[in-house]
């Protein structure tokens, strides 16, 4: 056993870049990579996908999340809590070394700057037009909803809201802007069906124009617009929590049926079939059986916006769900991932004692977070199991 101890140290480069593999680490992820060949917008199809820098998700939306004094851009600091990350998390540029130097116990490596990469900012996949328009219903969104809805009750779980006097039209082209995105930048793995897809995108390029005026006007003018509202869907936000960076970004392909998105202060269910609007109760980490005991508040077909409010008590059982299901999902695959690796070095699976050593070793010490599930660490802790 003390052998493969010192072949595994001796060897650590060449292991950590195995480890990479199995970890499903991409090599230079956003490095210098060649600049791609410009392709069509996948909104408009017709202009060059010349937007770069773009976020997925309003700014204003989840800036909270990531940065405790809500700066939209250069001042975030983003980890990846799936199990399958094992990347360092993404600094903003203007974070600053003491920042970087709490979260990790050490400065960036200059391969580790090179290699940095924000996962909800993408380049070259609609044009700048479309980005002007999308802004547009952001921005009404921003007015009309958003700014108008802070009065959460503390006896009511969810308290709903109801707005008449809005346009119900935009307001779903804004939800739109925030599935359509996530699926052409394929976020959490997010595939609309092509049907789906190709209705919202169809609805983009009819009726989103480069102003509000233009854009109130077109909605206003074609008799079709009511099919603008043929998909059904749920909005809660939730009360504000003193630290906002406890909250985050959370979209997983597996929640499909329906969409469930977790951006920042709002949770969103979007269904792909208008005539379809069930779900699992027991899915979606609770969130979903509390949305069965409520009246209902789908919006589906009407004039009249309804939104959830969930109260602060409420999010933070939910957000305990969701760290605690994906804590023990980690714990889980890292408990595979070592018995495979030491079943191909010894022929044999690991002990349970050999096991305890190793989670006790790569958890129980004090590793800076932003690095304490490197392969690096994950190696460090599989010799010191056998030691």
């Amino acid at each position: 056993m003390l052998k493969w101890v010192h072949f595994a140290i001796f060897r650590v480069t060449r292991q950590v870049s195995a480890l990479k593999r199995q970890l499903r680490i991409p090599p230079n992820v956003g490095g210098n990579a060649k600049k791609p060949n410009i392709m069509k917008c996948r909104i408009c199809n017709i202009n060059e996908a010349n937007q770069t820098g773009a976020h997925i998700f309003p700014a204003w939306m989840i800036s909270s999340s990531f940065d405790e004094k809500s700066r939209n851009r250069d001042n975030e600091i983003i980890y990846n809590i799936s199990p399958f990350s094992y990347n360092i998390p993404f600094f903003g540029r203007s974070v600053s070394p003491d920042k970087v130097k709490g979260e990790l116990g050490r400065e960036l490596s200059d391969e580790e700057i090179k290699n940095q990469t924000n996962i909800l900012v993408v380049n070259n996949l609609w044009c700048r037009d479309c980005e002007k328009k999308i802004k547009v219903a952001e921005d009404y969104f921003l007015s009309n909803i958003e700014n108008q809805t802070e009065d959460f009750s503390k006896e009511e779980e969810i308290k709903i809201k109801k707005f008449g006097n809005v346009n119900t039209q935009l307001l779903r082209l804004f939800f739109y802007s925030l599935i359509i995105r996530a699926h052409i930048a394929r976020l959490g793995g997010v595939i609309l069906n092509k049907k789906a897809e190709t209705k919202i995108i169809r609805y983009f390029n009819k009726y989103l124009k480069l102003t509000l005026d233009e854009t109130l006007n077109a909605l206003a003018n074609f008799p079709d617009k009511s099919q603008i509202l043929s998909f059904p869907i749920r909005c809660i936000k939730t009360e504000k929590m003193e630290n906002s960076t406890r909250a985050g970004v959370y979209i997983h392909h597996k929640y499909n049926k329906p969409y469930c998105f977790i951006i920042n202060r709002y949770i969103m269910q979007f269904y792909c079939k208008g005539s379809s609007f069930n779900f699992s109760p027991n899915s979606f980490f609770g969130i979903c059986d509390l949305i069965s005991r409520q009246p209902n508040f789908l919006n589906y077909k009407k004039d009249i916006f309804y939104i959830g409010l969930m109260n602060l008590d409420t999010w933070k059982r939910f957000l305990k769900n969701i760290v605690d299901y994906h804590g023990k999902f980690k714990i889980e695959y890292l408990i595979s991932l070592y018995r495979k690796i030491y079943l191909n070095q010894f022929k044999v699976y690991p002990t349970k004692v050999l096991i305890t050593k190793f989670l006790n070793a790569l958890v129980n010490n004090d590793t800076s977070l932003g690095v304490k599930y490197t392969p690096e660490k994950i190696l460090e802790a599989m010799n010191k199991s056998i030691n």
